[in-house]
């Protein structure tokens, strides 16, 4: 990783592709890089194992790639996307490197089988 003044201005990554899809979205975005940078390198990075709310909690990214919540895959279930290829159509959430499908895929089936906003 090259920073500049607490900003990502060029990178390398192989073999981590969660480290590579959030290191994509901060230079992309050109957000300030975390204060404890080795949260990047790690497995265990805030939202990375999910908590008791993990995916279905509305904050929480469920695709790293495209940067999609939670919150805007529930809404993608609203509006009527029940599948995890509309859903990937109506927030590009798993059509990045596709490591989050199953996540995606916890989400609809929390749908189904509790019916209510995750």
């Amino acid at each position: 990783m090259l920073t500049r003044e607490g900003f990502l201005t060029g990178f390398v990554c192989v073999g981590m592709p969660r480290t590579a899809a959030e290191l994509t979205l901060l230079f992309e975005r050109g957000s300030e890089l975390p204060a404890d940078r080795s949260v990047l390198l790690r497995y265990d990075g805030p939202d990375y194992e999910p908590s008791i709310n993990g995916a279905f909690d509305p904050g929480a990214t469920v695709c790293w790639c495209n940067g999609v919540t939670g919150g805007a895959i529930a809404d993608a279930v609203e509006a009527g996307d029940t599948s995890v290829a509309s859903i990937g159509a109506a927030t590009r959430a798993g059509t990045g490197c596709g490591g989050c499908k199953m996540r995606i895929g916890e989400v609809l089936e929390r749908f189904a089988t509790v019916g209510s906003t995750p």
